[in-house]
Protein backbone atom coordinates (compact mmCIF):
# COMPACT_ATOMS: atom_id res chain seq x y z
CA UNK A 1 0.00 0.00 0.00
CA UNK A 2 1.55 3.28 -1.11
CA UNK A 3 1.28 6.04 1.51
CA UNK A 4 2.01 9.76 1.08
CA UNK A 5 2.46 12.06 4.06
CA UNK A 6 2.14 15.84 4.12
CA UNK A 7 3.19 18.16 6.95
CA UNK A 8 0.26 20.59 7.28
CA UNK A 9 2.03 23.06 9.54
CA UNK A 10 2.27 24.21 13.13
CA UNK A 11 -0.36 24.27 15.85
CA UNK A 12 0.37 27.24 18.16
CA UNK A 13 1.49 26.48 21.71
CA UNK A 14 1.78 28.52 24.87
CA UNK A 15 4.75 30.42 23.40
CA UNK A 16 2.34 32.22 21.07
CA UNK A 17 0.58 33.69 24.11
CA UNK A 18 3.73 34.92 25.80
CA UNK A 19 4.19 38.22 23.88
CA UNK A 20 0.76 39.29 25.08
CA UNK A 21 1.53 38.13 28.60
CA UNK A 22 4.74 40.17 28.60
CA UNK A 23 2.70 43.27 27.76
CA UNK A 24 0.53 42.63 30.78
CA UNK A 25 -2.65 42.31 28.78
CA UNK A 26 -4.68 40.55 31.45
CA UNK A 27 -8.07 41.90 30.50
CA UNK A 28 -11.18 39.74 30.50
CA UNK A 29 -11.15 40.02 26.72
CA UNK A 30 -7.60 38.63 26.50
CA UNK A 31 -8.39 35.69 28.79
CA UNK A 32 -11.51 34.94 26.78
CA UNK A 33 -9.51 34.96 23.52
CA UNK A 34 -6.76 32.82 25.02
CA UNK A 35 -9.24 30.29 26.29
CA UNK A 36 -11.03 30.24 22.93
CA UNK A 37 -7.79 29.56 21.07
CA UNK A 38 -6.69 26.72 23.36
CA UNK A 39 -10.13 25.14 23.49
CA UNK A 40 -10.42 25.42 19.69
CA UNK A 41 -7.32 23.28 19.27
CA UNK A 42 -8.67 20.76 21.83
CA UNK A 43 -5.25 19.45 22.83
CA UNK A 44 -5.41 16.26 24.92
CA UNK A 45 -3.50 17.96 27.74
CA UNK A 46 -2.65 16.08 30.91
CA UNK A 47 -1.87 17.46 34.38
CA UNK A 48 1.42 19.37 34.33
CA UNK A 49 3.22 19.76 37.66
CA UNK A 50 0.03 19.86 39.68
CA UNK A 51 -1.80 22.30 37.44
CA UNK A 52 -5.08 20.80 36.25
CA UNK A 53 -5.15 21.93 32.62
CA UNK A 54 -7.47 19.25 31.30
CA UNK A 55 -10.56 20.97 30.04
CA UNK A 56 -9.05 24.37 30.88
CA UNK A 57 -12.25 26.17 31.99
CA UNK A 58 -11.84 28.18 35.20
CA UNK A 59 -8.25 26.93 35.60
CA UNK A 60 -7.04 28.94 32.59
CA UNK A 61 -6.18 32.07 34.59
CA UNK A 62 -4.21 30.07 37.17
CA UNK A 63 -2.55 28.01 34.43
CA UNK A 64 -1.36 31.08 32.49
CA UNK A 65 -0.32 32.83 35.70
CA UNK A 66 1.92 29.89 36.56
CA UNK A 67 3.63 29.96 33.17
CA UNK A 68 3.71 33.68 32.35
CA UNK A 69 7.08 34.18 34.08
CA UNK A 70 8.71 30.92 33.11
CA UNK A 71 12.34 31.04 31.99
CA UNK A 72 13.87 28.79 29.34
CA UNK A 73 16.85 26.91 30.78
CA UNK A 74 17.75 24.49 28.00
CA UNK A 75 16.56 23.27 24.62
CA UNK A 76 17.41 19.60 24.16
CA UNK A 77 18.27 18.10 20.75
CA UNK A 78 15.49 16.90 18.47
CA UNK A 79 14.27 13.33 18.87
CA UNK A 80 12.18 11.19 16.52
CA UNK A 81 9.38 9.10 18.00
CA UNK A 82 6.75 6.87 16.34
CA UNK A 83 2.98 7.18 16.66
CA UNK A 84 1.10 4.05 15.52
CA UNK A 85 -2.09 4.89 13.66
CA UNK A 86 -3.14 1.45 12.38
CA UNK A 87 -2.37 -2.16 13.27
CA UNK A 88 -2.99 -5.03 10.87
CA UNK A 89 -3.18 -8.39 12.62
CA UNK A 90 -2.84 -11.69 10.79
CA UNK A 91 -4.01 -15.08 12.09
CA UNK A 92 -1.27 -17.60 12.65
CA UNK A 93 -1.03 -19.87 9.57
CA UNK A 94 -3.14 -17.35 7.58
CA UNK A 95 -2.78 -14.19 5.47
CA UNK A 96 -4.38 -10.74 5.37
CA UNK A 97 -4.66 -8.02 2.73
CA UNK A 98 -5.64 -4.42 3.47
CA UNK A 99 -7.72 -2.20 1.18
CA UNK A 100 -9.23 1.26 1.58
CA UNK A 101 -12.92 1.79 0.84
CA UNK A 102 -14.04 5.33 -0.08
CA UNK A 103 -17.43 6.83 -0.81
CA UNK A 104 -18.13 9.93 -2.90
CA UNK A 105 -18.26 12.28 0.10
CA UNK A 106 -14.95 11.33 1.75
CA UNK A 107 -11.27 11.54 0.91
CA UNK A 108 -8.97 8.55 1.23
CA UNK A 109 -6.95 10.14 4.00
CA UNK A 110 -6.05 10.11 7.70
CA UNK A 111 -5.59 13.49 9.42
CA UNK A 112 -3.68 14.14 12.62
CA UNK A 113 -3.34 16.91 15.18
CA UNK A 114 -0.17 16.09 17.12
CA UNK A 115 0.69 17.47 20.57
CA UNK A 116 3.48 17.16 23.11
CA UNK A 117 3.39 17.50 26.89
CA UNK A 118 2.76 20.87 28.51
CA UNK A 119 1.02 22.80 25.70
CA UNK A 120 4.07 23.00 23.50
CA UNK A 121 3.79 23.66 19.79
CA UNK A 122 1.86 20.99 17.94
CA UNK A 123 1.71 19.84 14.32
CA UNK A 124 -0.85 18.84 11.76
CA UNK A 125 -0.24 16.00 9.31
CA UNK A 126 -2.17 14.20 6.61
CA UNK A 127 -1.74 10.73 5.13
CA UNK A 128 -3.23 9.77 1.77
CA UNK A 129 -3.38 6.34 0.15
CA UNK A 130 -3.64 4.58 -3.16
CA UNK A 131 -6.26 1.86 -3.39
CA UNK A 132 -3.84 -1.02 -3.27
CA UNK A 133 -3.49 -3.98 -0.94
CA UNK A 134 -0.73 -5.64 1.00
CA UNK A 135 -0.90 -9.40 1.43
CA UNK A 136 0.83 -10.28 4.66
CA UNK A 137 1.67 -13.34 6.70
CA UNK A 138 2.95 -11.28 9.65
CA UNK A 139 1.22 -8.65 11.78
CA UNK A 140 2.31 -5.07 11.14
CA UNK A 141 2.07 -1.60 12.64
CA UNK A 142 1.68 1.52 10.47
CA UNK A 143 3.45 4.55 11.96
CA UNK A 144 4.01 8.28 11.66
CA UNK A 145 7.46 9.27 12.90
CA UNK A 146 7.34 12.65 14.62
CA UNK A 147 10.15 15.10 15.41
CA UNK A 148 9.99 16.50 18.93
CA UNK A 149 12.18 18.88 20.93
CA UNK A 150 12.17 18.93 24.75
CA UNK A 151 12.41 22.40 26.32
CA UNK A 152 13.30 22.76 30.00
CA UNK A 153 11.81 25.77 31.81
CA UNK A 154 12.21 27.21 35.29
CA UNK A 155 8.67 27.80 36.59
CA UNK A 156 8.82 29.39 40.04
CA UNK A 157 10.57 26.71 42.13
CA UNK A 158 10.12 23.88 39.64
CA UNK A 159 11.76 22.69 36.47
CA UNK A 160 9.14 21.82 33.86
CA UNK A 161 9.72 19.98 30.58
CA UNK A 162 7.60 21.04 27.60
CA UNK A 163 7.60 18.92 24.46
CA UNK A 164 7.31 20.77 21.13
CA UNK A 165 6.29 18.79 18.04
CA UNK A 166 8.53 20.43 15.45
CA UNK A 167 8.04 18.34 12.32
CA UNK A 168 7.16 15.09 10.59
CA UNK A 169 10.10 12.80 9.88
CA UNK A 170 8.14 10.35 7.72
CA UNK A 171 5.94 7.27 7.70
CA UNK A 172 6.89 3.66 8.32
CA UNK A 173 5.59 0.11 8.46
CA UNK A 174 7.02 -2.32 11.01
CA UNK A 175 6.33 -6.05 10.90
CA UNK A 176 6.20 -8.01 14.14
CA UNK A 177 8.70 -10.84 14.38
CA UNK A 178 6.37 -12.25 17.02
CA UNK A 179 3.03 -10.52 17.65
CA UNK A 180 2.19 -10.26 21.38
CA UNK A 181 -1.54 -10.53 20.60
CA UNK A 182 -1.98 -13.14 17.87
CA UNK A 183 -1.46 -16.85 18.44
CA UNK A 184 -2.39 -16.82 22.14
CA UNK A 185 -5.19 -19.06 23.43
CA UNK A 186 -8.75 -17.85 24.07
CA UNK A 187 -8.40 -18.34 27.83
CA UNK A 188 -5.58 -15.79 27.85
CA UNK A 189 -7.87 -12.94 26.70
CA UNK A 190 -8.50 -10.42 29.50
CA UNK A 191 -12.24 -9.55 29.31
CA UNK A 192 -11.61 -6.23 31.10
CA UNK A 193 -9.43 -5.04 28.20
CA UNK A 194 -10.71 -6.92 25.17
CA UNK A 195 -13.96 -7.97 23.48
CA UNK A 196 -14.40 -11.08 21.38
CA UNK A 197 -16.39 -11.91 18.26
CA UNK A 198 -17.88 -15.20 17.03
CA UNK A 199 -15.19 -17.80 16.50
CA UNK A 200 -14.40 -19.49 13.17
CA UNK A 201 -14.16 -23.26 13.64
CA UNK A 202 -12.37 -24.89 10.71
CA UNK A 203 -10.80 -27.58 12.88
CA UNK A 204 -12.55 -30.42 11.00
CA UNK A 205 -12.36 -28.94 7.51
CA UNK A 206 -9.77 -29.55 4.80
CA UNK A 207 -10.04 -26.46 2.55
CA UNK A 208 -8.84 -22.87 2.94
CA UNK A 209 -11.46 -20.29 3.96
CA UNK A 210 -11.67 -16.56 3.30
CA UNK A 211 -13.46 -13.88 5.31
CA UNK A 212 -13.59 -10.06 5.30
CA UNK A 213 -13.62 -7.71 8.31
CA UNK A 214 -13.92 -3.92 8.48
CA UNK A 215 -11.98 -1.28 10.40
CA UNK A 216 -14.50 1.53 10.65
CA UNK A 217 -13.80 5.24 10.15
CA UNK A 218 -13.03 7.30 13.25
CA UNK A 219 -13.52 10.95 14.20
CA UNK A 220 -11.37 12.85 16.72
CA UNK A 221 -9.92 9.71 18.31
CA UNK A 222 -7.45 10.73 21.04
CA UNK A 223 -4.33 8.62 21.55
CA UNK A 224 -1.54 9.22 24.05
CA UNK A 225 1.88 7.55 24.21
CA UNK A 226 4.37 7.88 27.02
CA UNK A 227 7.89 8.48 25.69
CA UNK A 228 11.40 8.41 27.12
CA UNK A 229 13.98 11.09 26.36
CA UNK A 230 17.63 10.39 27.22
CA UNK A 231 18.55 12.33 30.35
CA UNK A 232 14.91 13.08 31.18
CA UNK A 233 13.79 9.69 32.47
CA UNK A 234 12.25 11.27 35.58
CA UNK A 235 9.92 13.47 33.53
CA UNK A 236 6.52 12.13 32.51
CA UNK A 237 6.48 13.06 28.84
CA UNK A 238 3.95 12.05 26.24
CA UNK A 239 3.01 12.43 22.61
CA UNK A 240 -0.69 12.77 21.88
CA UNK A 241 -2.56 12.56 18.61
CA UNK A 242 -6.10 13.46 17.66
CA UNK A 243 -6.86 11.35 14.61
CA UNK A 244 -9.68 11.35 12.08
CA UNK A 245 -10.14 8.85 9.26
CA UNK A 246 -12.85 9.48 6.68
CA UNK A 247 -12.86 6.03 5.13
CA UNK A 248 -13.34 2.37 6.00
CA UNK A 249 -10.61 -0.24 5.77
CA UNK A 250 -11.44 -3.71 4.49
CA UNK A 251 -9.26 -6.63 5.56
CA UNK A 252 -9.49 -9.82 3.53
CA UNK A 253 -8.31 -12.88 5.45
CA UNK A 254 -7.45 -16.40 4.41
CA UNK A 255 -7.51 -19.16 7.05
CA UNK A 256 -5.71 -22.48 6.98
CA UNK A 257 -8.00 -25.47 7.61
CA UNK A 258 -7.75 -27.71 10.65
CA UNK A 259 -7.82 -24.86 13.21
CA UNK A 260 -10.19 -22.78 15.33
CA UNK A 261 -9.78 -19.00 15.14
CA UNK A 262 -11.09 -16.46 17.67
CA UNK A 263 -11.13 -12.74 16.75
CA UNK A 264 -10.84 -10.15 19.50
CA UNK A 265 -10.37 -6.38 19.81
CA UNK A 266 -9.20 -3.82 22.36
CA UNK A 267 -12.20 -2.21 24.02
CA UNK A 268 -10.38 1.15 23.81
CA UNK A 269 -10.05 0.86 20.02
CA UNK A 270 -6.62 2.55 20.31
CA UNK A 271 -4.86 2.54 17.98
CA UNK A 272 -7.34 1.52 15.26
CA UNK A 273 -6.73 -2.13 14.41
CA UNK A 274 -8.02 -5.15 12.61
CA UNK A 275 -9.16 -8.11 14.72
CA UNK A 276 -6.44 -9.89 16.65
CA UNK A 277 -6.51 -13.68 16.53
CA UNK A 278 -6.19 -16.59 18.88
CA UNK A 279 -5.51 -19.91 17.21
CA UNK A 280 -6.41 -23.36 18.44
Amino acid sequence: MKVSIVDKGEIPGLDELEPLLDEGLWSDDFLARAKEELVRQKPPIEVTKGVATKGLGDDLNAFIDRFRKRRLLEAKPEEVHPIPWLELHVPKHGTASLTTIQDASTERAVEFALFGSGIGRGRKAKLTFEETSDKRKDCASYLVRVKVRPLIYQVKNDKVVVLDVVGIAGEAVESYSQCPYCGITSKDIDPSKYKTGPYLDYSKDTVEHQCTYSIERVRDLNMKLGINIPGLQDSKLSLSAKMSCGMTWKVKYSFEPGRLYQPYWRTSGIPPHSPMWTTG
